[in-house]
This record gives C-alpha cells, structure tokens and sequence, in this order.
C-alpha cells in the first residue's frame, strides 16, 4: 500500500484530500475443474459473487430460459417426475396405485444397497454410459417443478448445475448417471411387463412441443446468452442485478498545532456492466472537514468525481475481478476559519494524489480497508470500499 499527498500551508483550509485514488483488487481462484458426473456433488464456490452480465445479456438470458419452461412444466413426461405425480399420496394419479412409505429394504443379492420398489414396474430403461443399470426414480423434492414460475426454476437449475456443460449434461444422459431424460422423449416411462399391465395406457408418449435435441440447444442459447457459461450467483441471469462500490473516507489530523478531521460518505457508486464483463461508473462525492488550532476552528466542504471501473469473469471456481477507483475531477470547495480577532472565507481547488493497492474478492459484501500513508506524523487515514447490492437506476 503506497501515498501521497502535499498539504497546504495554511492548515485551516484543510485542502488536502484523495484526488486520485486508484484501488487494484483482485482474487485469483484455482481454474474450474472439469465437468463431474454428479453435479450435485460439486460444492459452489459462487454464493454472493457479483453478477458480471451487462442488462442486455440478463434480458436474453430471461428471455432464452423462458423457452425451456414450457417443456419443464407442461410436458407430463418432465413435470410428472418433478413434481407432477406423488405415488405415495391417498388418492394418488401413479397409475400403479399408492405405493407405501417404509424404509428401503436391503438388496439380498446386493450387500451395502438397497431394493427399488420402483423398478418392479420402471426397469425398462437404456443402461449409462458406463455400462451399468440405470435405476429410475422420482427427483428429490427440492428439484420439482409443479408451482414454480420462471425465475424459481431458473435459479434452482444455477443452484443444482454449477457449470452450463453440467445443465446440457443432464438433459443429454444426467451426466452419466441414469438415463431419465433419454426414456421422457421415448415417452415409455421405463414400464415393463408389470408396469404395462398396471398401466392405463402403456402406449409411448413422448412430448409433443419439441425433441430432446430441440431441448439441448434451447439450453445452449440459454447458456451462451450469459456469454458461454454459468456466471455469478444463483441469481445471475434469472433476474436483474445491480452493484455498486460503498467508499467511505475518513482522516483524523493530530499535531501538536492542529487537531481536524475530514469525512466521506458512506457513497455509493453505482458500477454498469458491459457484455465483455467490464464495468464502469461514477459519482459525486462531498468531503467535510472540521479543525482547530490555537485559538481558532476551520470548516470546509469539497466536491469531486469518482470514477470505477475494472473487470469481472466470476466463474465457478474462477472468480476474478479487478477495480480500480480514481478521481474524475479536480477538488473544489470552500474553507472559512474563524479566530478571536478575525474571520475568512475562500475557495480552493486541486489536491493531492495517493494511489494504494489492495486485493478483494468480488463477491458481495466483500470489502477492504486501506490506510494510505501520507508521509506526516499525526495524520490518520483510512478508506473502506465494499460491493454491495443497488437499487435499479
């Protein structure tokens, strides 16, 4: 961390101030690993990152998951197993009646697993990748679809599937794991001898709306609207989400001559974003000053520009962001000092410059403190930047 300043002569003006700040932060995170076969057992490394999609790319990426939900929740091959069909609720619409609630029973052929009730009727289904059996059973319950809009099963699919390649993944063969979405578009709902027997209808019906390769490019419009992967939080690309950096500044000034302080803030200011993960933005902030020395006290008020800006990739396992803060204009105010014999008031402008240096992670409510030094006993201060959420501008 590195200041510097000059101060003015006359101490009672109390001129000195961060004219320009420049802030480096970044945090460097191991590259992403490659796509596992379980996705739910991947540990997000992106709660509260900060969303680096421009408006424009959070538009398309609500408008491009909109076409994916009438296949979630409409189709009855997708929605029935999300949600759509309870087999074990009185009366219930499982075609194979309502089945028991009892603990899974041990596999006598299979020590360490567990019998599948379902597969007395639902074992006619393709093998995994590897070779092996796939078992059909119902989505845990935190992954139904019946009764959510839009944005909840757009978050929920960001929560379960940290990466894009793990959401295509799912609906090509559920990464490797057993074939649920292969059997949806056959529409044979996995029934065999039994199952057909129980059965209203045993007749396939796949869905109607659209074929599972018409679903996997939906998903990669979805993700490339987002420009190619998963970013930010869950929240990222499901709804609108606006950032700013929170400045506050605060000098406290202690000589044997001269007592003072200067204060800033809190400020916001709020940061846009540009599809490329780059962001910008400035406002006006306002410093005040108190003093006294000897006999006689001094106020000042000044205004400049601070500008931000920087980039953001915030991945999973890969969040990285670089801010940089500085002055977009000159300091300009007023001091007045007030001593027993006399009093005045003037206008100053210009300042001095500091730069300081720092890592931060870009998530929300990450911040940092910097205390840069001035090269002048008795002089405190001290700058807090933190993100934070904003309101819409």
């Amino acid at each position: 961390m590195r200041g510097r300043q000059s101060t003015n002569p006359n101490p009672l003006t109390l001129a000195w101030s961060p004219a320009s700040l420049v802030l480096t932060a970044a945090v460097l995170i191991p590259a992403a690993a490659p796509a596992q076969i379980n996705p739910l057992d991947k540990q997000s490394t992106s709660k509260n990152a900060v969303c680096p999609l421009s408006d424009e790319q959070v538009q398309k990426s609500i408008d491009a998951f909109a076409k994916i939900v009438p296949t979630l929740t409409q189709e009855p091959r997708c929605v029935n197993c999300h949600g759509g069909v309870d087999p074990f609720a009185r009366p219930t619409t499982h075609g194979g009646g309502t089945l028991k609630h009892e603990p899974p029973e041990p596999d006598p052929d299979n020590p360490g697993r567990f019998l599948n009730p379902c597969a007395e009727c639902h074992s006619e289904m393709p093998p995994k990748r590897n070779g092996s059996e796939s078992q059909w059973r119902l989505a845990n319950p935190e992954h139904f679809f019946k009764g959510k809009d839009a944005k909840a099963l757009c978050k929920q699919m960001r929560d379960v599937f940290k990466q894009g390649a793990d959401f295509v993944g799912h609906l090509i063969d559920d990464n490797g794991n057993s074939k649920f979405t292969e059997v949806a578009f056959l529409g044979t709902r996995g029934l065999n001898d039994v199952g057909q027997a129980l059965a209203d209808d045993p007749t396939p019906r796949p869905p109607q709306r659209i074929t599972q390769g018409g679903l996997i490019n939906l998903a990669n419009d979805w993700i490339s609207a987002m420009g190619g992967e998963f970013k930010g939080d869950i929240d990222c690309g499901c709804e609108p989400s606006h950032y700013a950096v929170r400045v506050t500044y605060d000098q406290i000034i202690n000589t044997p001559m001269f007592h003072g302080t200067k204060k800033m803030g809190p400020v916001d200011i709020p940061i846009k974003f540009h599809d490329d993960g780059s962001f910008e933005g400035e406002q006006t902030v306002y410093i005040n000053g108190d003093a006294m020395g000897y006999v006689c006290t001094g106020q000042s008020r000044a205004a400049m520009t601070l500008r931000v800006h920087g980039t953001a990739t915030e991945e999973w396992q890969k969040n990285q962001m670089h801010l940089e803060m500085e002055s977009g204009s000159p300091l300009r105010g007023t001091a007045s000092a007030q001593c027993p014999n006399i009093s005045r008031t003037g206008a100053f402008a210009g300042g001095s410059q500091a730069t300081l240096e720092k890592d931060m992670e870009g998530r929300l409510g990450d911040s940092m403190m910097a205390k840069p030094s001035t090269g002048f006993p008795g002089i405190d201060t001290v700058i807090l930047a933190e993100i934070v959420k904003a309101s819409a501008p």
